[in-house]
């Protein structure tokens, strides 16, 4: 078992697997022409090892589906308690696979204890699936502000990147009715913590593909087809933050943790992507950094 602090090389716990094939022209997707003519291609892939397994976290809830024992969810009753094999990835792999047991295969993150320089404490926060903050028009009569969005989370304020995100229990409860939830939010306060630096990777592009859903509520649901494309942040991104006190730094924690500042997490808490966080979008852990002032070659050394 690895303790929270270390690493594995890939040789540790996979083998190599070499291909060669045909290169496919992007342009008309077939090979021998275009820009692939004559060209061969050879790549390299992961073999997990014996005893080594990958954990994921899936949910697939279909509305016209309805398991005895596992409800809508498609996961859960294909596997069905058992052992399968599956088919995963556009390599067409089998794989097998089974249902496992809480705690979630997701890595926790730092909830207290962040590093304190110049009266401020430095939380960073690094996400772990992909999140999608759209750009956002201004609506003077909801009270909306207009936002940039792309690889700028929306609960950040774009001219001063202060913190938006409320500090408290911001989830809303089955006694709650929307007014009424949506009140209880606006009253709470913010969390006192500004962005002030960020590593953000080239944009991942997602889109896909809806079945006709004859009960959809906009035209688009009903006949179904492809789907909006967007530009995700992807998995590895970088936010750096300072808060104005070790409290607000673990409130400003415990809103991105995936798990809350639950020490033994069984649930997912927060995403913060705006869109498709139900698929999984916007997870993240948090950590402390240091900030150097002594680097060589920066202004003023």
């Amino acid at each position: 078992m690895l303790q929270d602090d270390e690493s594995l090389n890939d040789a540790d716990f996979a083998d190599t697997e070499h291909t060669i094939g045909i290169a496919i022209d992007p342009g008309t997707g077939t090979a021998g022409q275009g820009e692939a003519a004559g060209k061969m291609y050879s790549a390299h892939y992961l073999r997990l090892r014996e005893a080594w397994q990958l954990g994921v976290c899936a949910v697939a809830e279909d509305k016209e589906f309805n398991h005895q024992q596992h409800g809508r969810d498609l996961v859960k009753a294909l596997l069905n308690g058992g052992q399968h094999q599956i088919i995963v990835g556009g390599q067409q792999r089998i794989c097998s696979a089974r249902l496992a047991a809480p705690p979630l295969p997701l890595p926790r993150g730092k909830a207290d204890g962040f590093h304190e320089q110049a009266d401020k404490f430095l939380v960073k926060w690094i996400l772990l699936s992909p999140a999608v903050w759209p750009a956002i028009g201004v609506e003077a009569s909801r009270g909306i502000n207009a936002h940039p969005g792309g690889w700028l989370p929306n609960w950040i304020h774009p001219q001063t990147g202060e913190v938006l995100l409320k500090a408290g229990d911001t989830a809303r409860h089955e006694q709650d009715s929307r007014g009424a939830w949506r009140q209880r939010v606006r009253q709470q306060g913010n969390i006192s913590a500004k962005l002030v630096a960020a590593i953000v990777p080239k944009p991942l592009v997602v889109t896909g593909w809806a079945l006709p859903d004859e009960h959809g509520e906009t035209e688009s649901e009903q006949h179904g087809g492809a789907q909006s494309t967007h530009l995700a942040v992807p998995a590895g991104a970088v936010y750096y933050f300072e808060a104005g006190s070790a409290d607000e730094a673990r409130k400003l924690a415990a809103a991105l943790n995936w798990h809350g500042s639950e020490s033994n997490p069984t649930t997912i808490r927060n995403r913060r992507s705006t869109l498709l966080g139900e698929k999984g979008f916007g997870l993240g852990v948090c950590g402390t950094w240091q900030f150097y002032k002594d680097v060589p070659g920066r202004p003023g050394q």
